[in-house]
């Protein structure tokens, strides 16, 4: 099987493996999706739930304080004192565990609908409800609508008018991955029509929609129109269960029938705190406007960088990048920039429609939100996620809008500063400005002064900007061991470190100081050498001639050269490398050095 464009669903049925061989080829997959950094799944969680959650991942196994966005705690209600005190007294109250049978979110629908729906009935499903709503019309007859389709839920129920006892179209009131809303109007309009009941879940709607956040049927003013609400308490209501709505005569029907409900483990005492919740929808309802603040903000945000967030009204905002194995590339790099997300992928969306699902809470500080925005910009400029679902749309200006002019200018302030008055003006308040820019930017766009250091020095060290080309170099130069290679990468480096006044600084502040950031580049160099000596190497084994040592004199000599005739603007042995003819010298004079040290190896 090829692991590059597996999903999860490749593995439901392997021909010729039973359980264990399925199982094993399963455990190899997951491996693989670790390996390349793209398993965002089952992570492990030390702290509760929040905006901001502190997970071990493969990039940090001790745990990372990440900005979160894969909690559906909307209102923000699980770290809510009131919610917890409620909990804990009811725990204190009664203990932590109870005799009776309730339902969960997910059971909540497919224990009604196994109870409500036969072999005689009906069921008639939006293409993208949950899961749990197809699980549960397995004993029914089940038709698919093309989602949020009128024309197609019409043809249905036109062609099955008078063929079924009971026929029930069910619908999301928010569609869980894309964060639309049903048409519902339009939808109970064609039910009553064609005498059809109509069942809406409504687990995402609760808390975010409607003016008093009844959801999405408050939203459409339809709250006293439907026959079946189903929800669940772990989104909005931070807490556990499932809960479904109708009138009295079904609710003792399925209380008693429902075999889900009679012979499953009840809810702990601590569902007090779901009491407390639903009570706070009315008492506190700014948790519900700053919610709307964020999504709002958040959304605009995305946008005014180019990229879509579709249709969704809703606190889940996709980002839709529609190639799997870009959407975990994007997961992957969201995550070492600090933000968890959830990369949703074939078979919960279609396989061509893979994304990143972002959900907003009310808790998230606008300096999270503009964290996220900042990393989905670096992400969108690595791997071009607008592309796929652009939408076209005049973007006004705006503070994201102008975060990379902001940015250029925080680094070229950086340069200037290194050029003028070398590594020890790089302090916040200098760096700000001379960049005629709100320090506060320089830990919003970058986090600190010294990452934003590093990404200047990065930027302009010749051989960070080498890396990125080193293996099709190495491809390029295999017939001749890497000798027009190792002759043109010191000619480019004395022609680099000649212009690059700001580099010669660094480099002197590299080997005046101890400092944890130039080590790490200088290690980065080492790196790249030895991938390059592993092309010299097998000319050079053997002989009596030390490429590598020749190298290191000749690179040494490079940098004594510039900065000896920067500094003071004294000759060397004669040479003044500010005047053109003495650096076609040098520059002769290294390729002749390669050549002979290949030539002499060679004899």
């Amino acid at each position: 099987m090829d692991f590059t464009t597996a999903t999860f669903k490749n593995f439901e049925n392997i021909e010729g493996h039973d359980m264990y061989d399925r199982a094993a080829v399963f455990g190899d997959f997951l491996q693989y999706m670790k390996d390349n950094g793209h398993m965002n799944y089952r992570l492990q969680n030390f702290s509760g739930c929040g905006p901001e959650m502190r997970v071990k991942t493969s990039i940090h196994e001790n745990g990372f304080d990440y900005v979160s966005f894969v909690s559906n705690d909307y209102l923000g209600f699980t770290q809510h004192p009131k919610v917890k005190a409620a909990a804990i007294q009811g725990i204190s109250d009664f203990g932590t565990g109870a005799g009776a049978s309730p339902l969960i979110g997910y059971t909540a629908n497919s224990a009604t609908l196994m109870s409500l729906l036969q072999k005689e009935d009906l069921a008639i499903v939006d293409m993208a409800v949950h899961s749990s709503i197809y699980e549960g019309c397995i004993l029914t007859n089940t038709k698919t609508f093309l989602h949020n389709h009128m024309e197609s839920l019409e043809r249905i129920l036109k062609a099955a008018r008078s063929q079924y006892r009971t026929k029930l179209v069910i619908v999301d009131g928010v569609y869980s991955q894309d964060g639309d809303l049903a048409p519902l109007r339009e939808i109970i309009g064609l039910a009553r029509q064609y005498g059809a009941y109509v069942m809406v879940d409504d687990a995402h709607g609760i808390g975010v929609l409607g003016e008093t956040g009844r959801g999405a049927l408050e939203q459409h003013d339809l709250l006293h129109e439907v026959d079946i609400i189903s929800g669940t308490f772990s989104k909005t209501f931070a807490n556990i269960g499932g809960y479904v709505i109708a009138n009295p005569d079904l609710i003792n029907f399925l209380k008693f029938q429902s075999r889900q409900q009679i012979f499953s483990a009840t809810s702990t005492p601590a569902a007090a705190g779901i009491i407390k919740a639903i009570e706070l929808i009315d008492e506190e309802p700014q948790w519900q406007l700053k919610l709307w603040e964020n999504i709002n903000y958040f959304k605009k945000g995305l946008q005014d960088i180019g990229i879509d967030t579709g249709t969704t009204a809703s606190a889940i905002v996709p980002v839709k990048i529609g190639d799997p194995h870009k959407t975990g590339d994007a997961g992957k790099l969201l995550l070492k920039a600090g933000i968890y997300t959830n990369p949703i992928l074939y078979p919960a969306v279609a396989k061509k429609d893979a994304r990143i699902r972002m959900s907003l809470m009310a808790t998230h500080t606008r300096e999270q939100l503009d964290k996220a925005l900042s990393a989905f910009e670096f992400v969108n400029q690595k791997l071009d996620i607008d592309k796929v679902y652009k939408m076209v749309r005049k973007v006004t200006e705006g503070p994201i809008r102008n975060k990379e002019k902001t940015r250029l200018k925080l680094l070229n302030a950086v340069g200037e500063i290194i050029k003028t008055e070398g590594y020890k003006g790089l302090g916040v308040n200098n760096i700000a400005a001379k960049a005629k820019a709100d320090k506060k930017l320089i830990y919003l766009y970058f986090g600190n002064v010294d990452k934003l250091v590093e990404t200047y020095v990065r930027q302009k060290d010749y051989w960070s900007a080498f890396s990125e080309g080193i293996q099709g170099l190495i491809e390029a130069n295999q017939g001749n061991f890497g000798q027009e290679l190792a002759s043109q990468i010191l000619v480019d480096q004395f022609n680099f470190f000649l212009d690059a006044e700001e580099m010669q600084k660094v480099i002197l502040w590299e080997i005046s100081e101890k400092n944890a950031l130039m080590r790490e580049i200088a290690d980065a160099r080492e790196i790249l050498g030895n991938e390059l000596f592993k092309l010299t190497d097998p000319h050079f084994g053997g002989t009596d001639v030390d490429i590598r040592a020749i190298q290191a004199l000749l690179i040494g000599g490079i940098y004594y050269l510039v900065l000896h005739a920067k500094s003071n603007g004294s000759t060397f042995c004669g040479l003044d490398i500010n005047e053109l003819p003495d650096q076609q010298r040098i520059i002769k004079s290294l390729r002749q050095l390669v050549e002979w040290s290949y030539a002499k190896a060679k004899k």
